[in-house]
């Protein structure tokens, strides 16, 4: 009887962080509402010119590292395969529908260390910013660093400019 006063309260405990997380993402949610849904991959997209696994490990608002994207799914972490093609990049998350980034919409490809939940060793893993609607968002991917994915992509940004 003396341990149930000590559980009750960590259960009350728990429960408040679970509805202060559940509250949080859903006022995040909110605010983003004007980010608008991925398209998904044209029909007809050429043959792939690379094709990578990797890991996505985030996409944020650009500039702004901490502030994931909570629209379709980019909204979590997942295992993928990215295929690079002319028309840009499609981003086939497991689970989830692809996601198509269009080359005319690929503003940058470089090399990053860290994103809000992921910390690797120097430059390992490639930040894709693009143009999602009106929002530069930042897509965070940790591929083999031999993989070639991180030159693909930027032959493509190149041909596009």
């Amino acid at each position: 009887m003396d341990r149930l006063v000590p559980a009750a309260i960590v259960i009350l405990v728990l429960a408040l962080i679970l509805i202060a997380m559940y509250l949080g993402w859903r006022s995040r949610k909110q605010r983003q509402r004007d980010i608008a849904v991925p398209e998904a991959a044209p029909a007809g997209l050429g043959a792939a010119l690379h094709e990578s696994d990797a890991l996505h490990a985030a996409t944020t608002i650009a500039d702004t590292p901490l502030e994931r994207v909570t629209v379709g799914p980019l909204a979590f972490r997942a295992r993928a395969t990215v295929s690079v093609h002319e028309e840009g990049v499609l981003l086939e998350l497991r689970g989830e529908d692809p996601v198509f980034v269009p080359a005319s919409d690929i503003v940058s490809v470089e090399r990053a260390t860290w994103t809000i939940d992921k910390g690797v060793e120097t430059g390992g893993l490639i930040c894709l910013r693009w143009r999602l609607s009106d929002t530069e968002v930042d897509t965070y991917l940790r591929a083999a660093a031999d993989s070639g994915l991180l030159e693909a992509i930027a032959s493509v940004l190149e041909r596009e400019n």
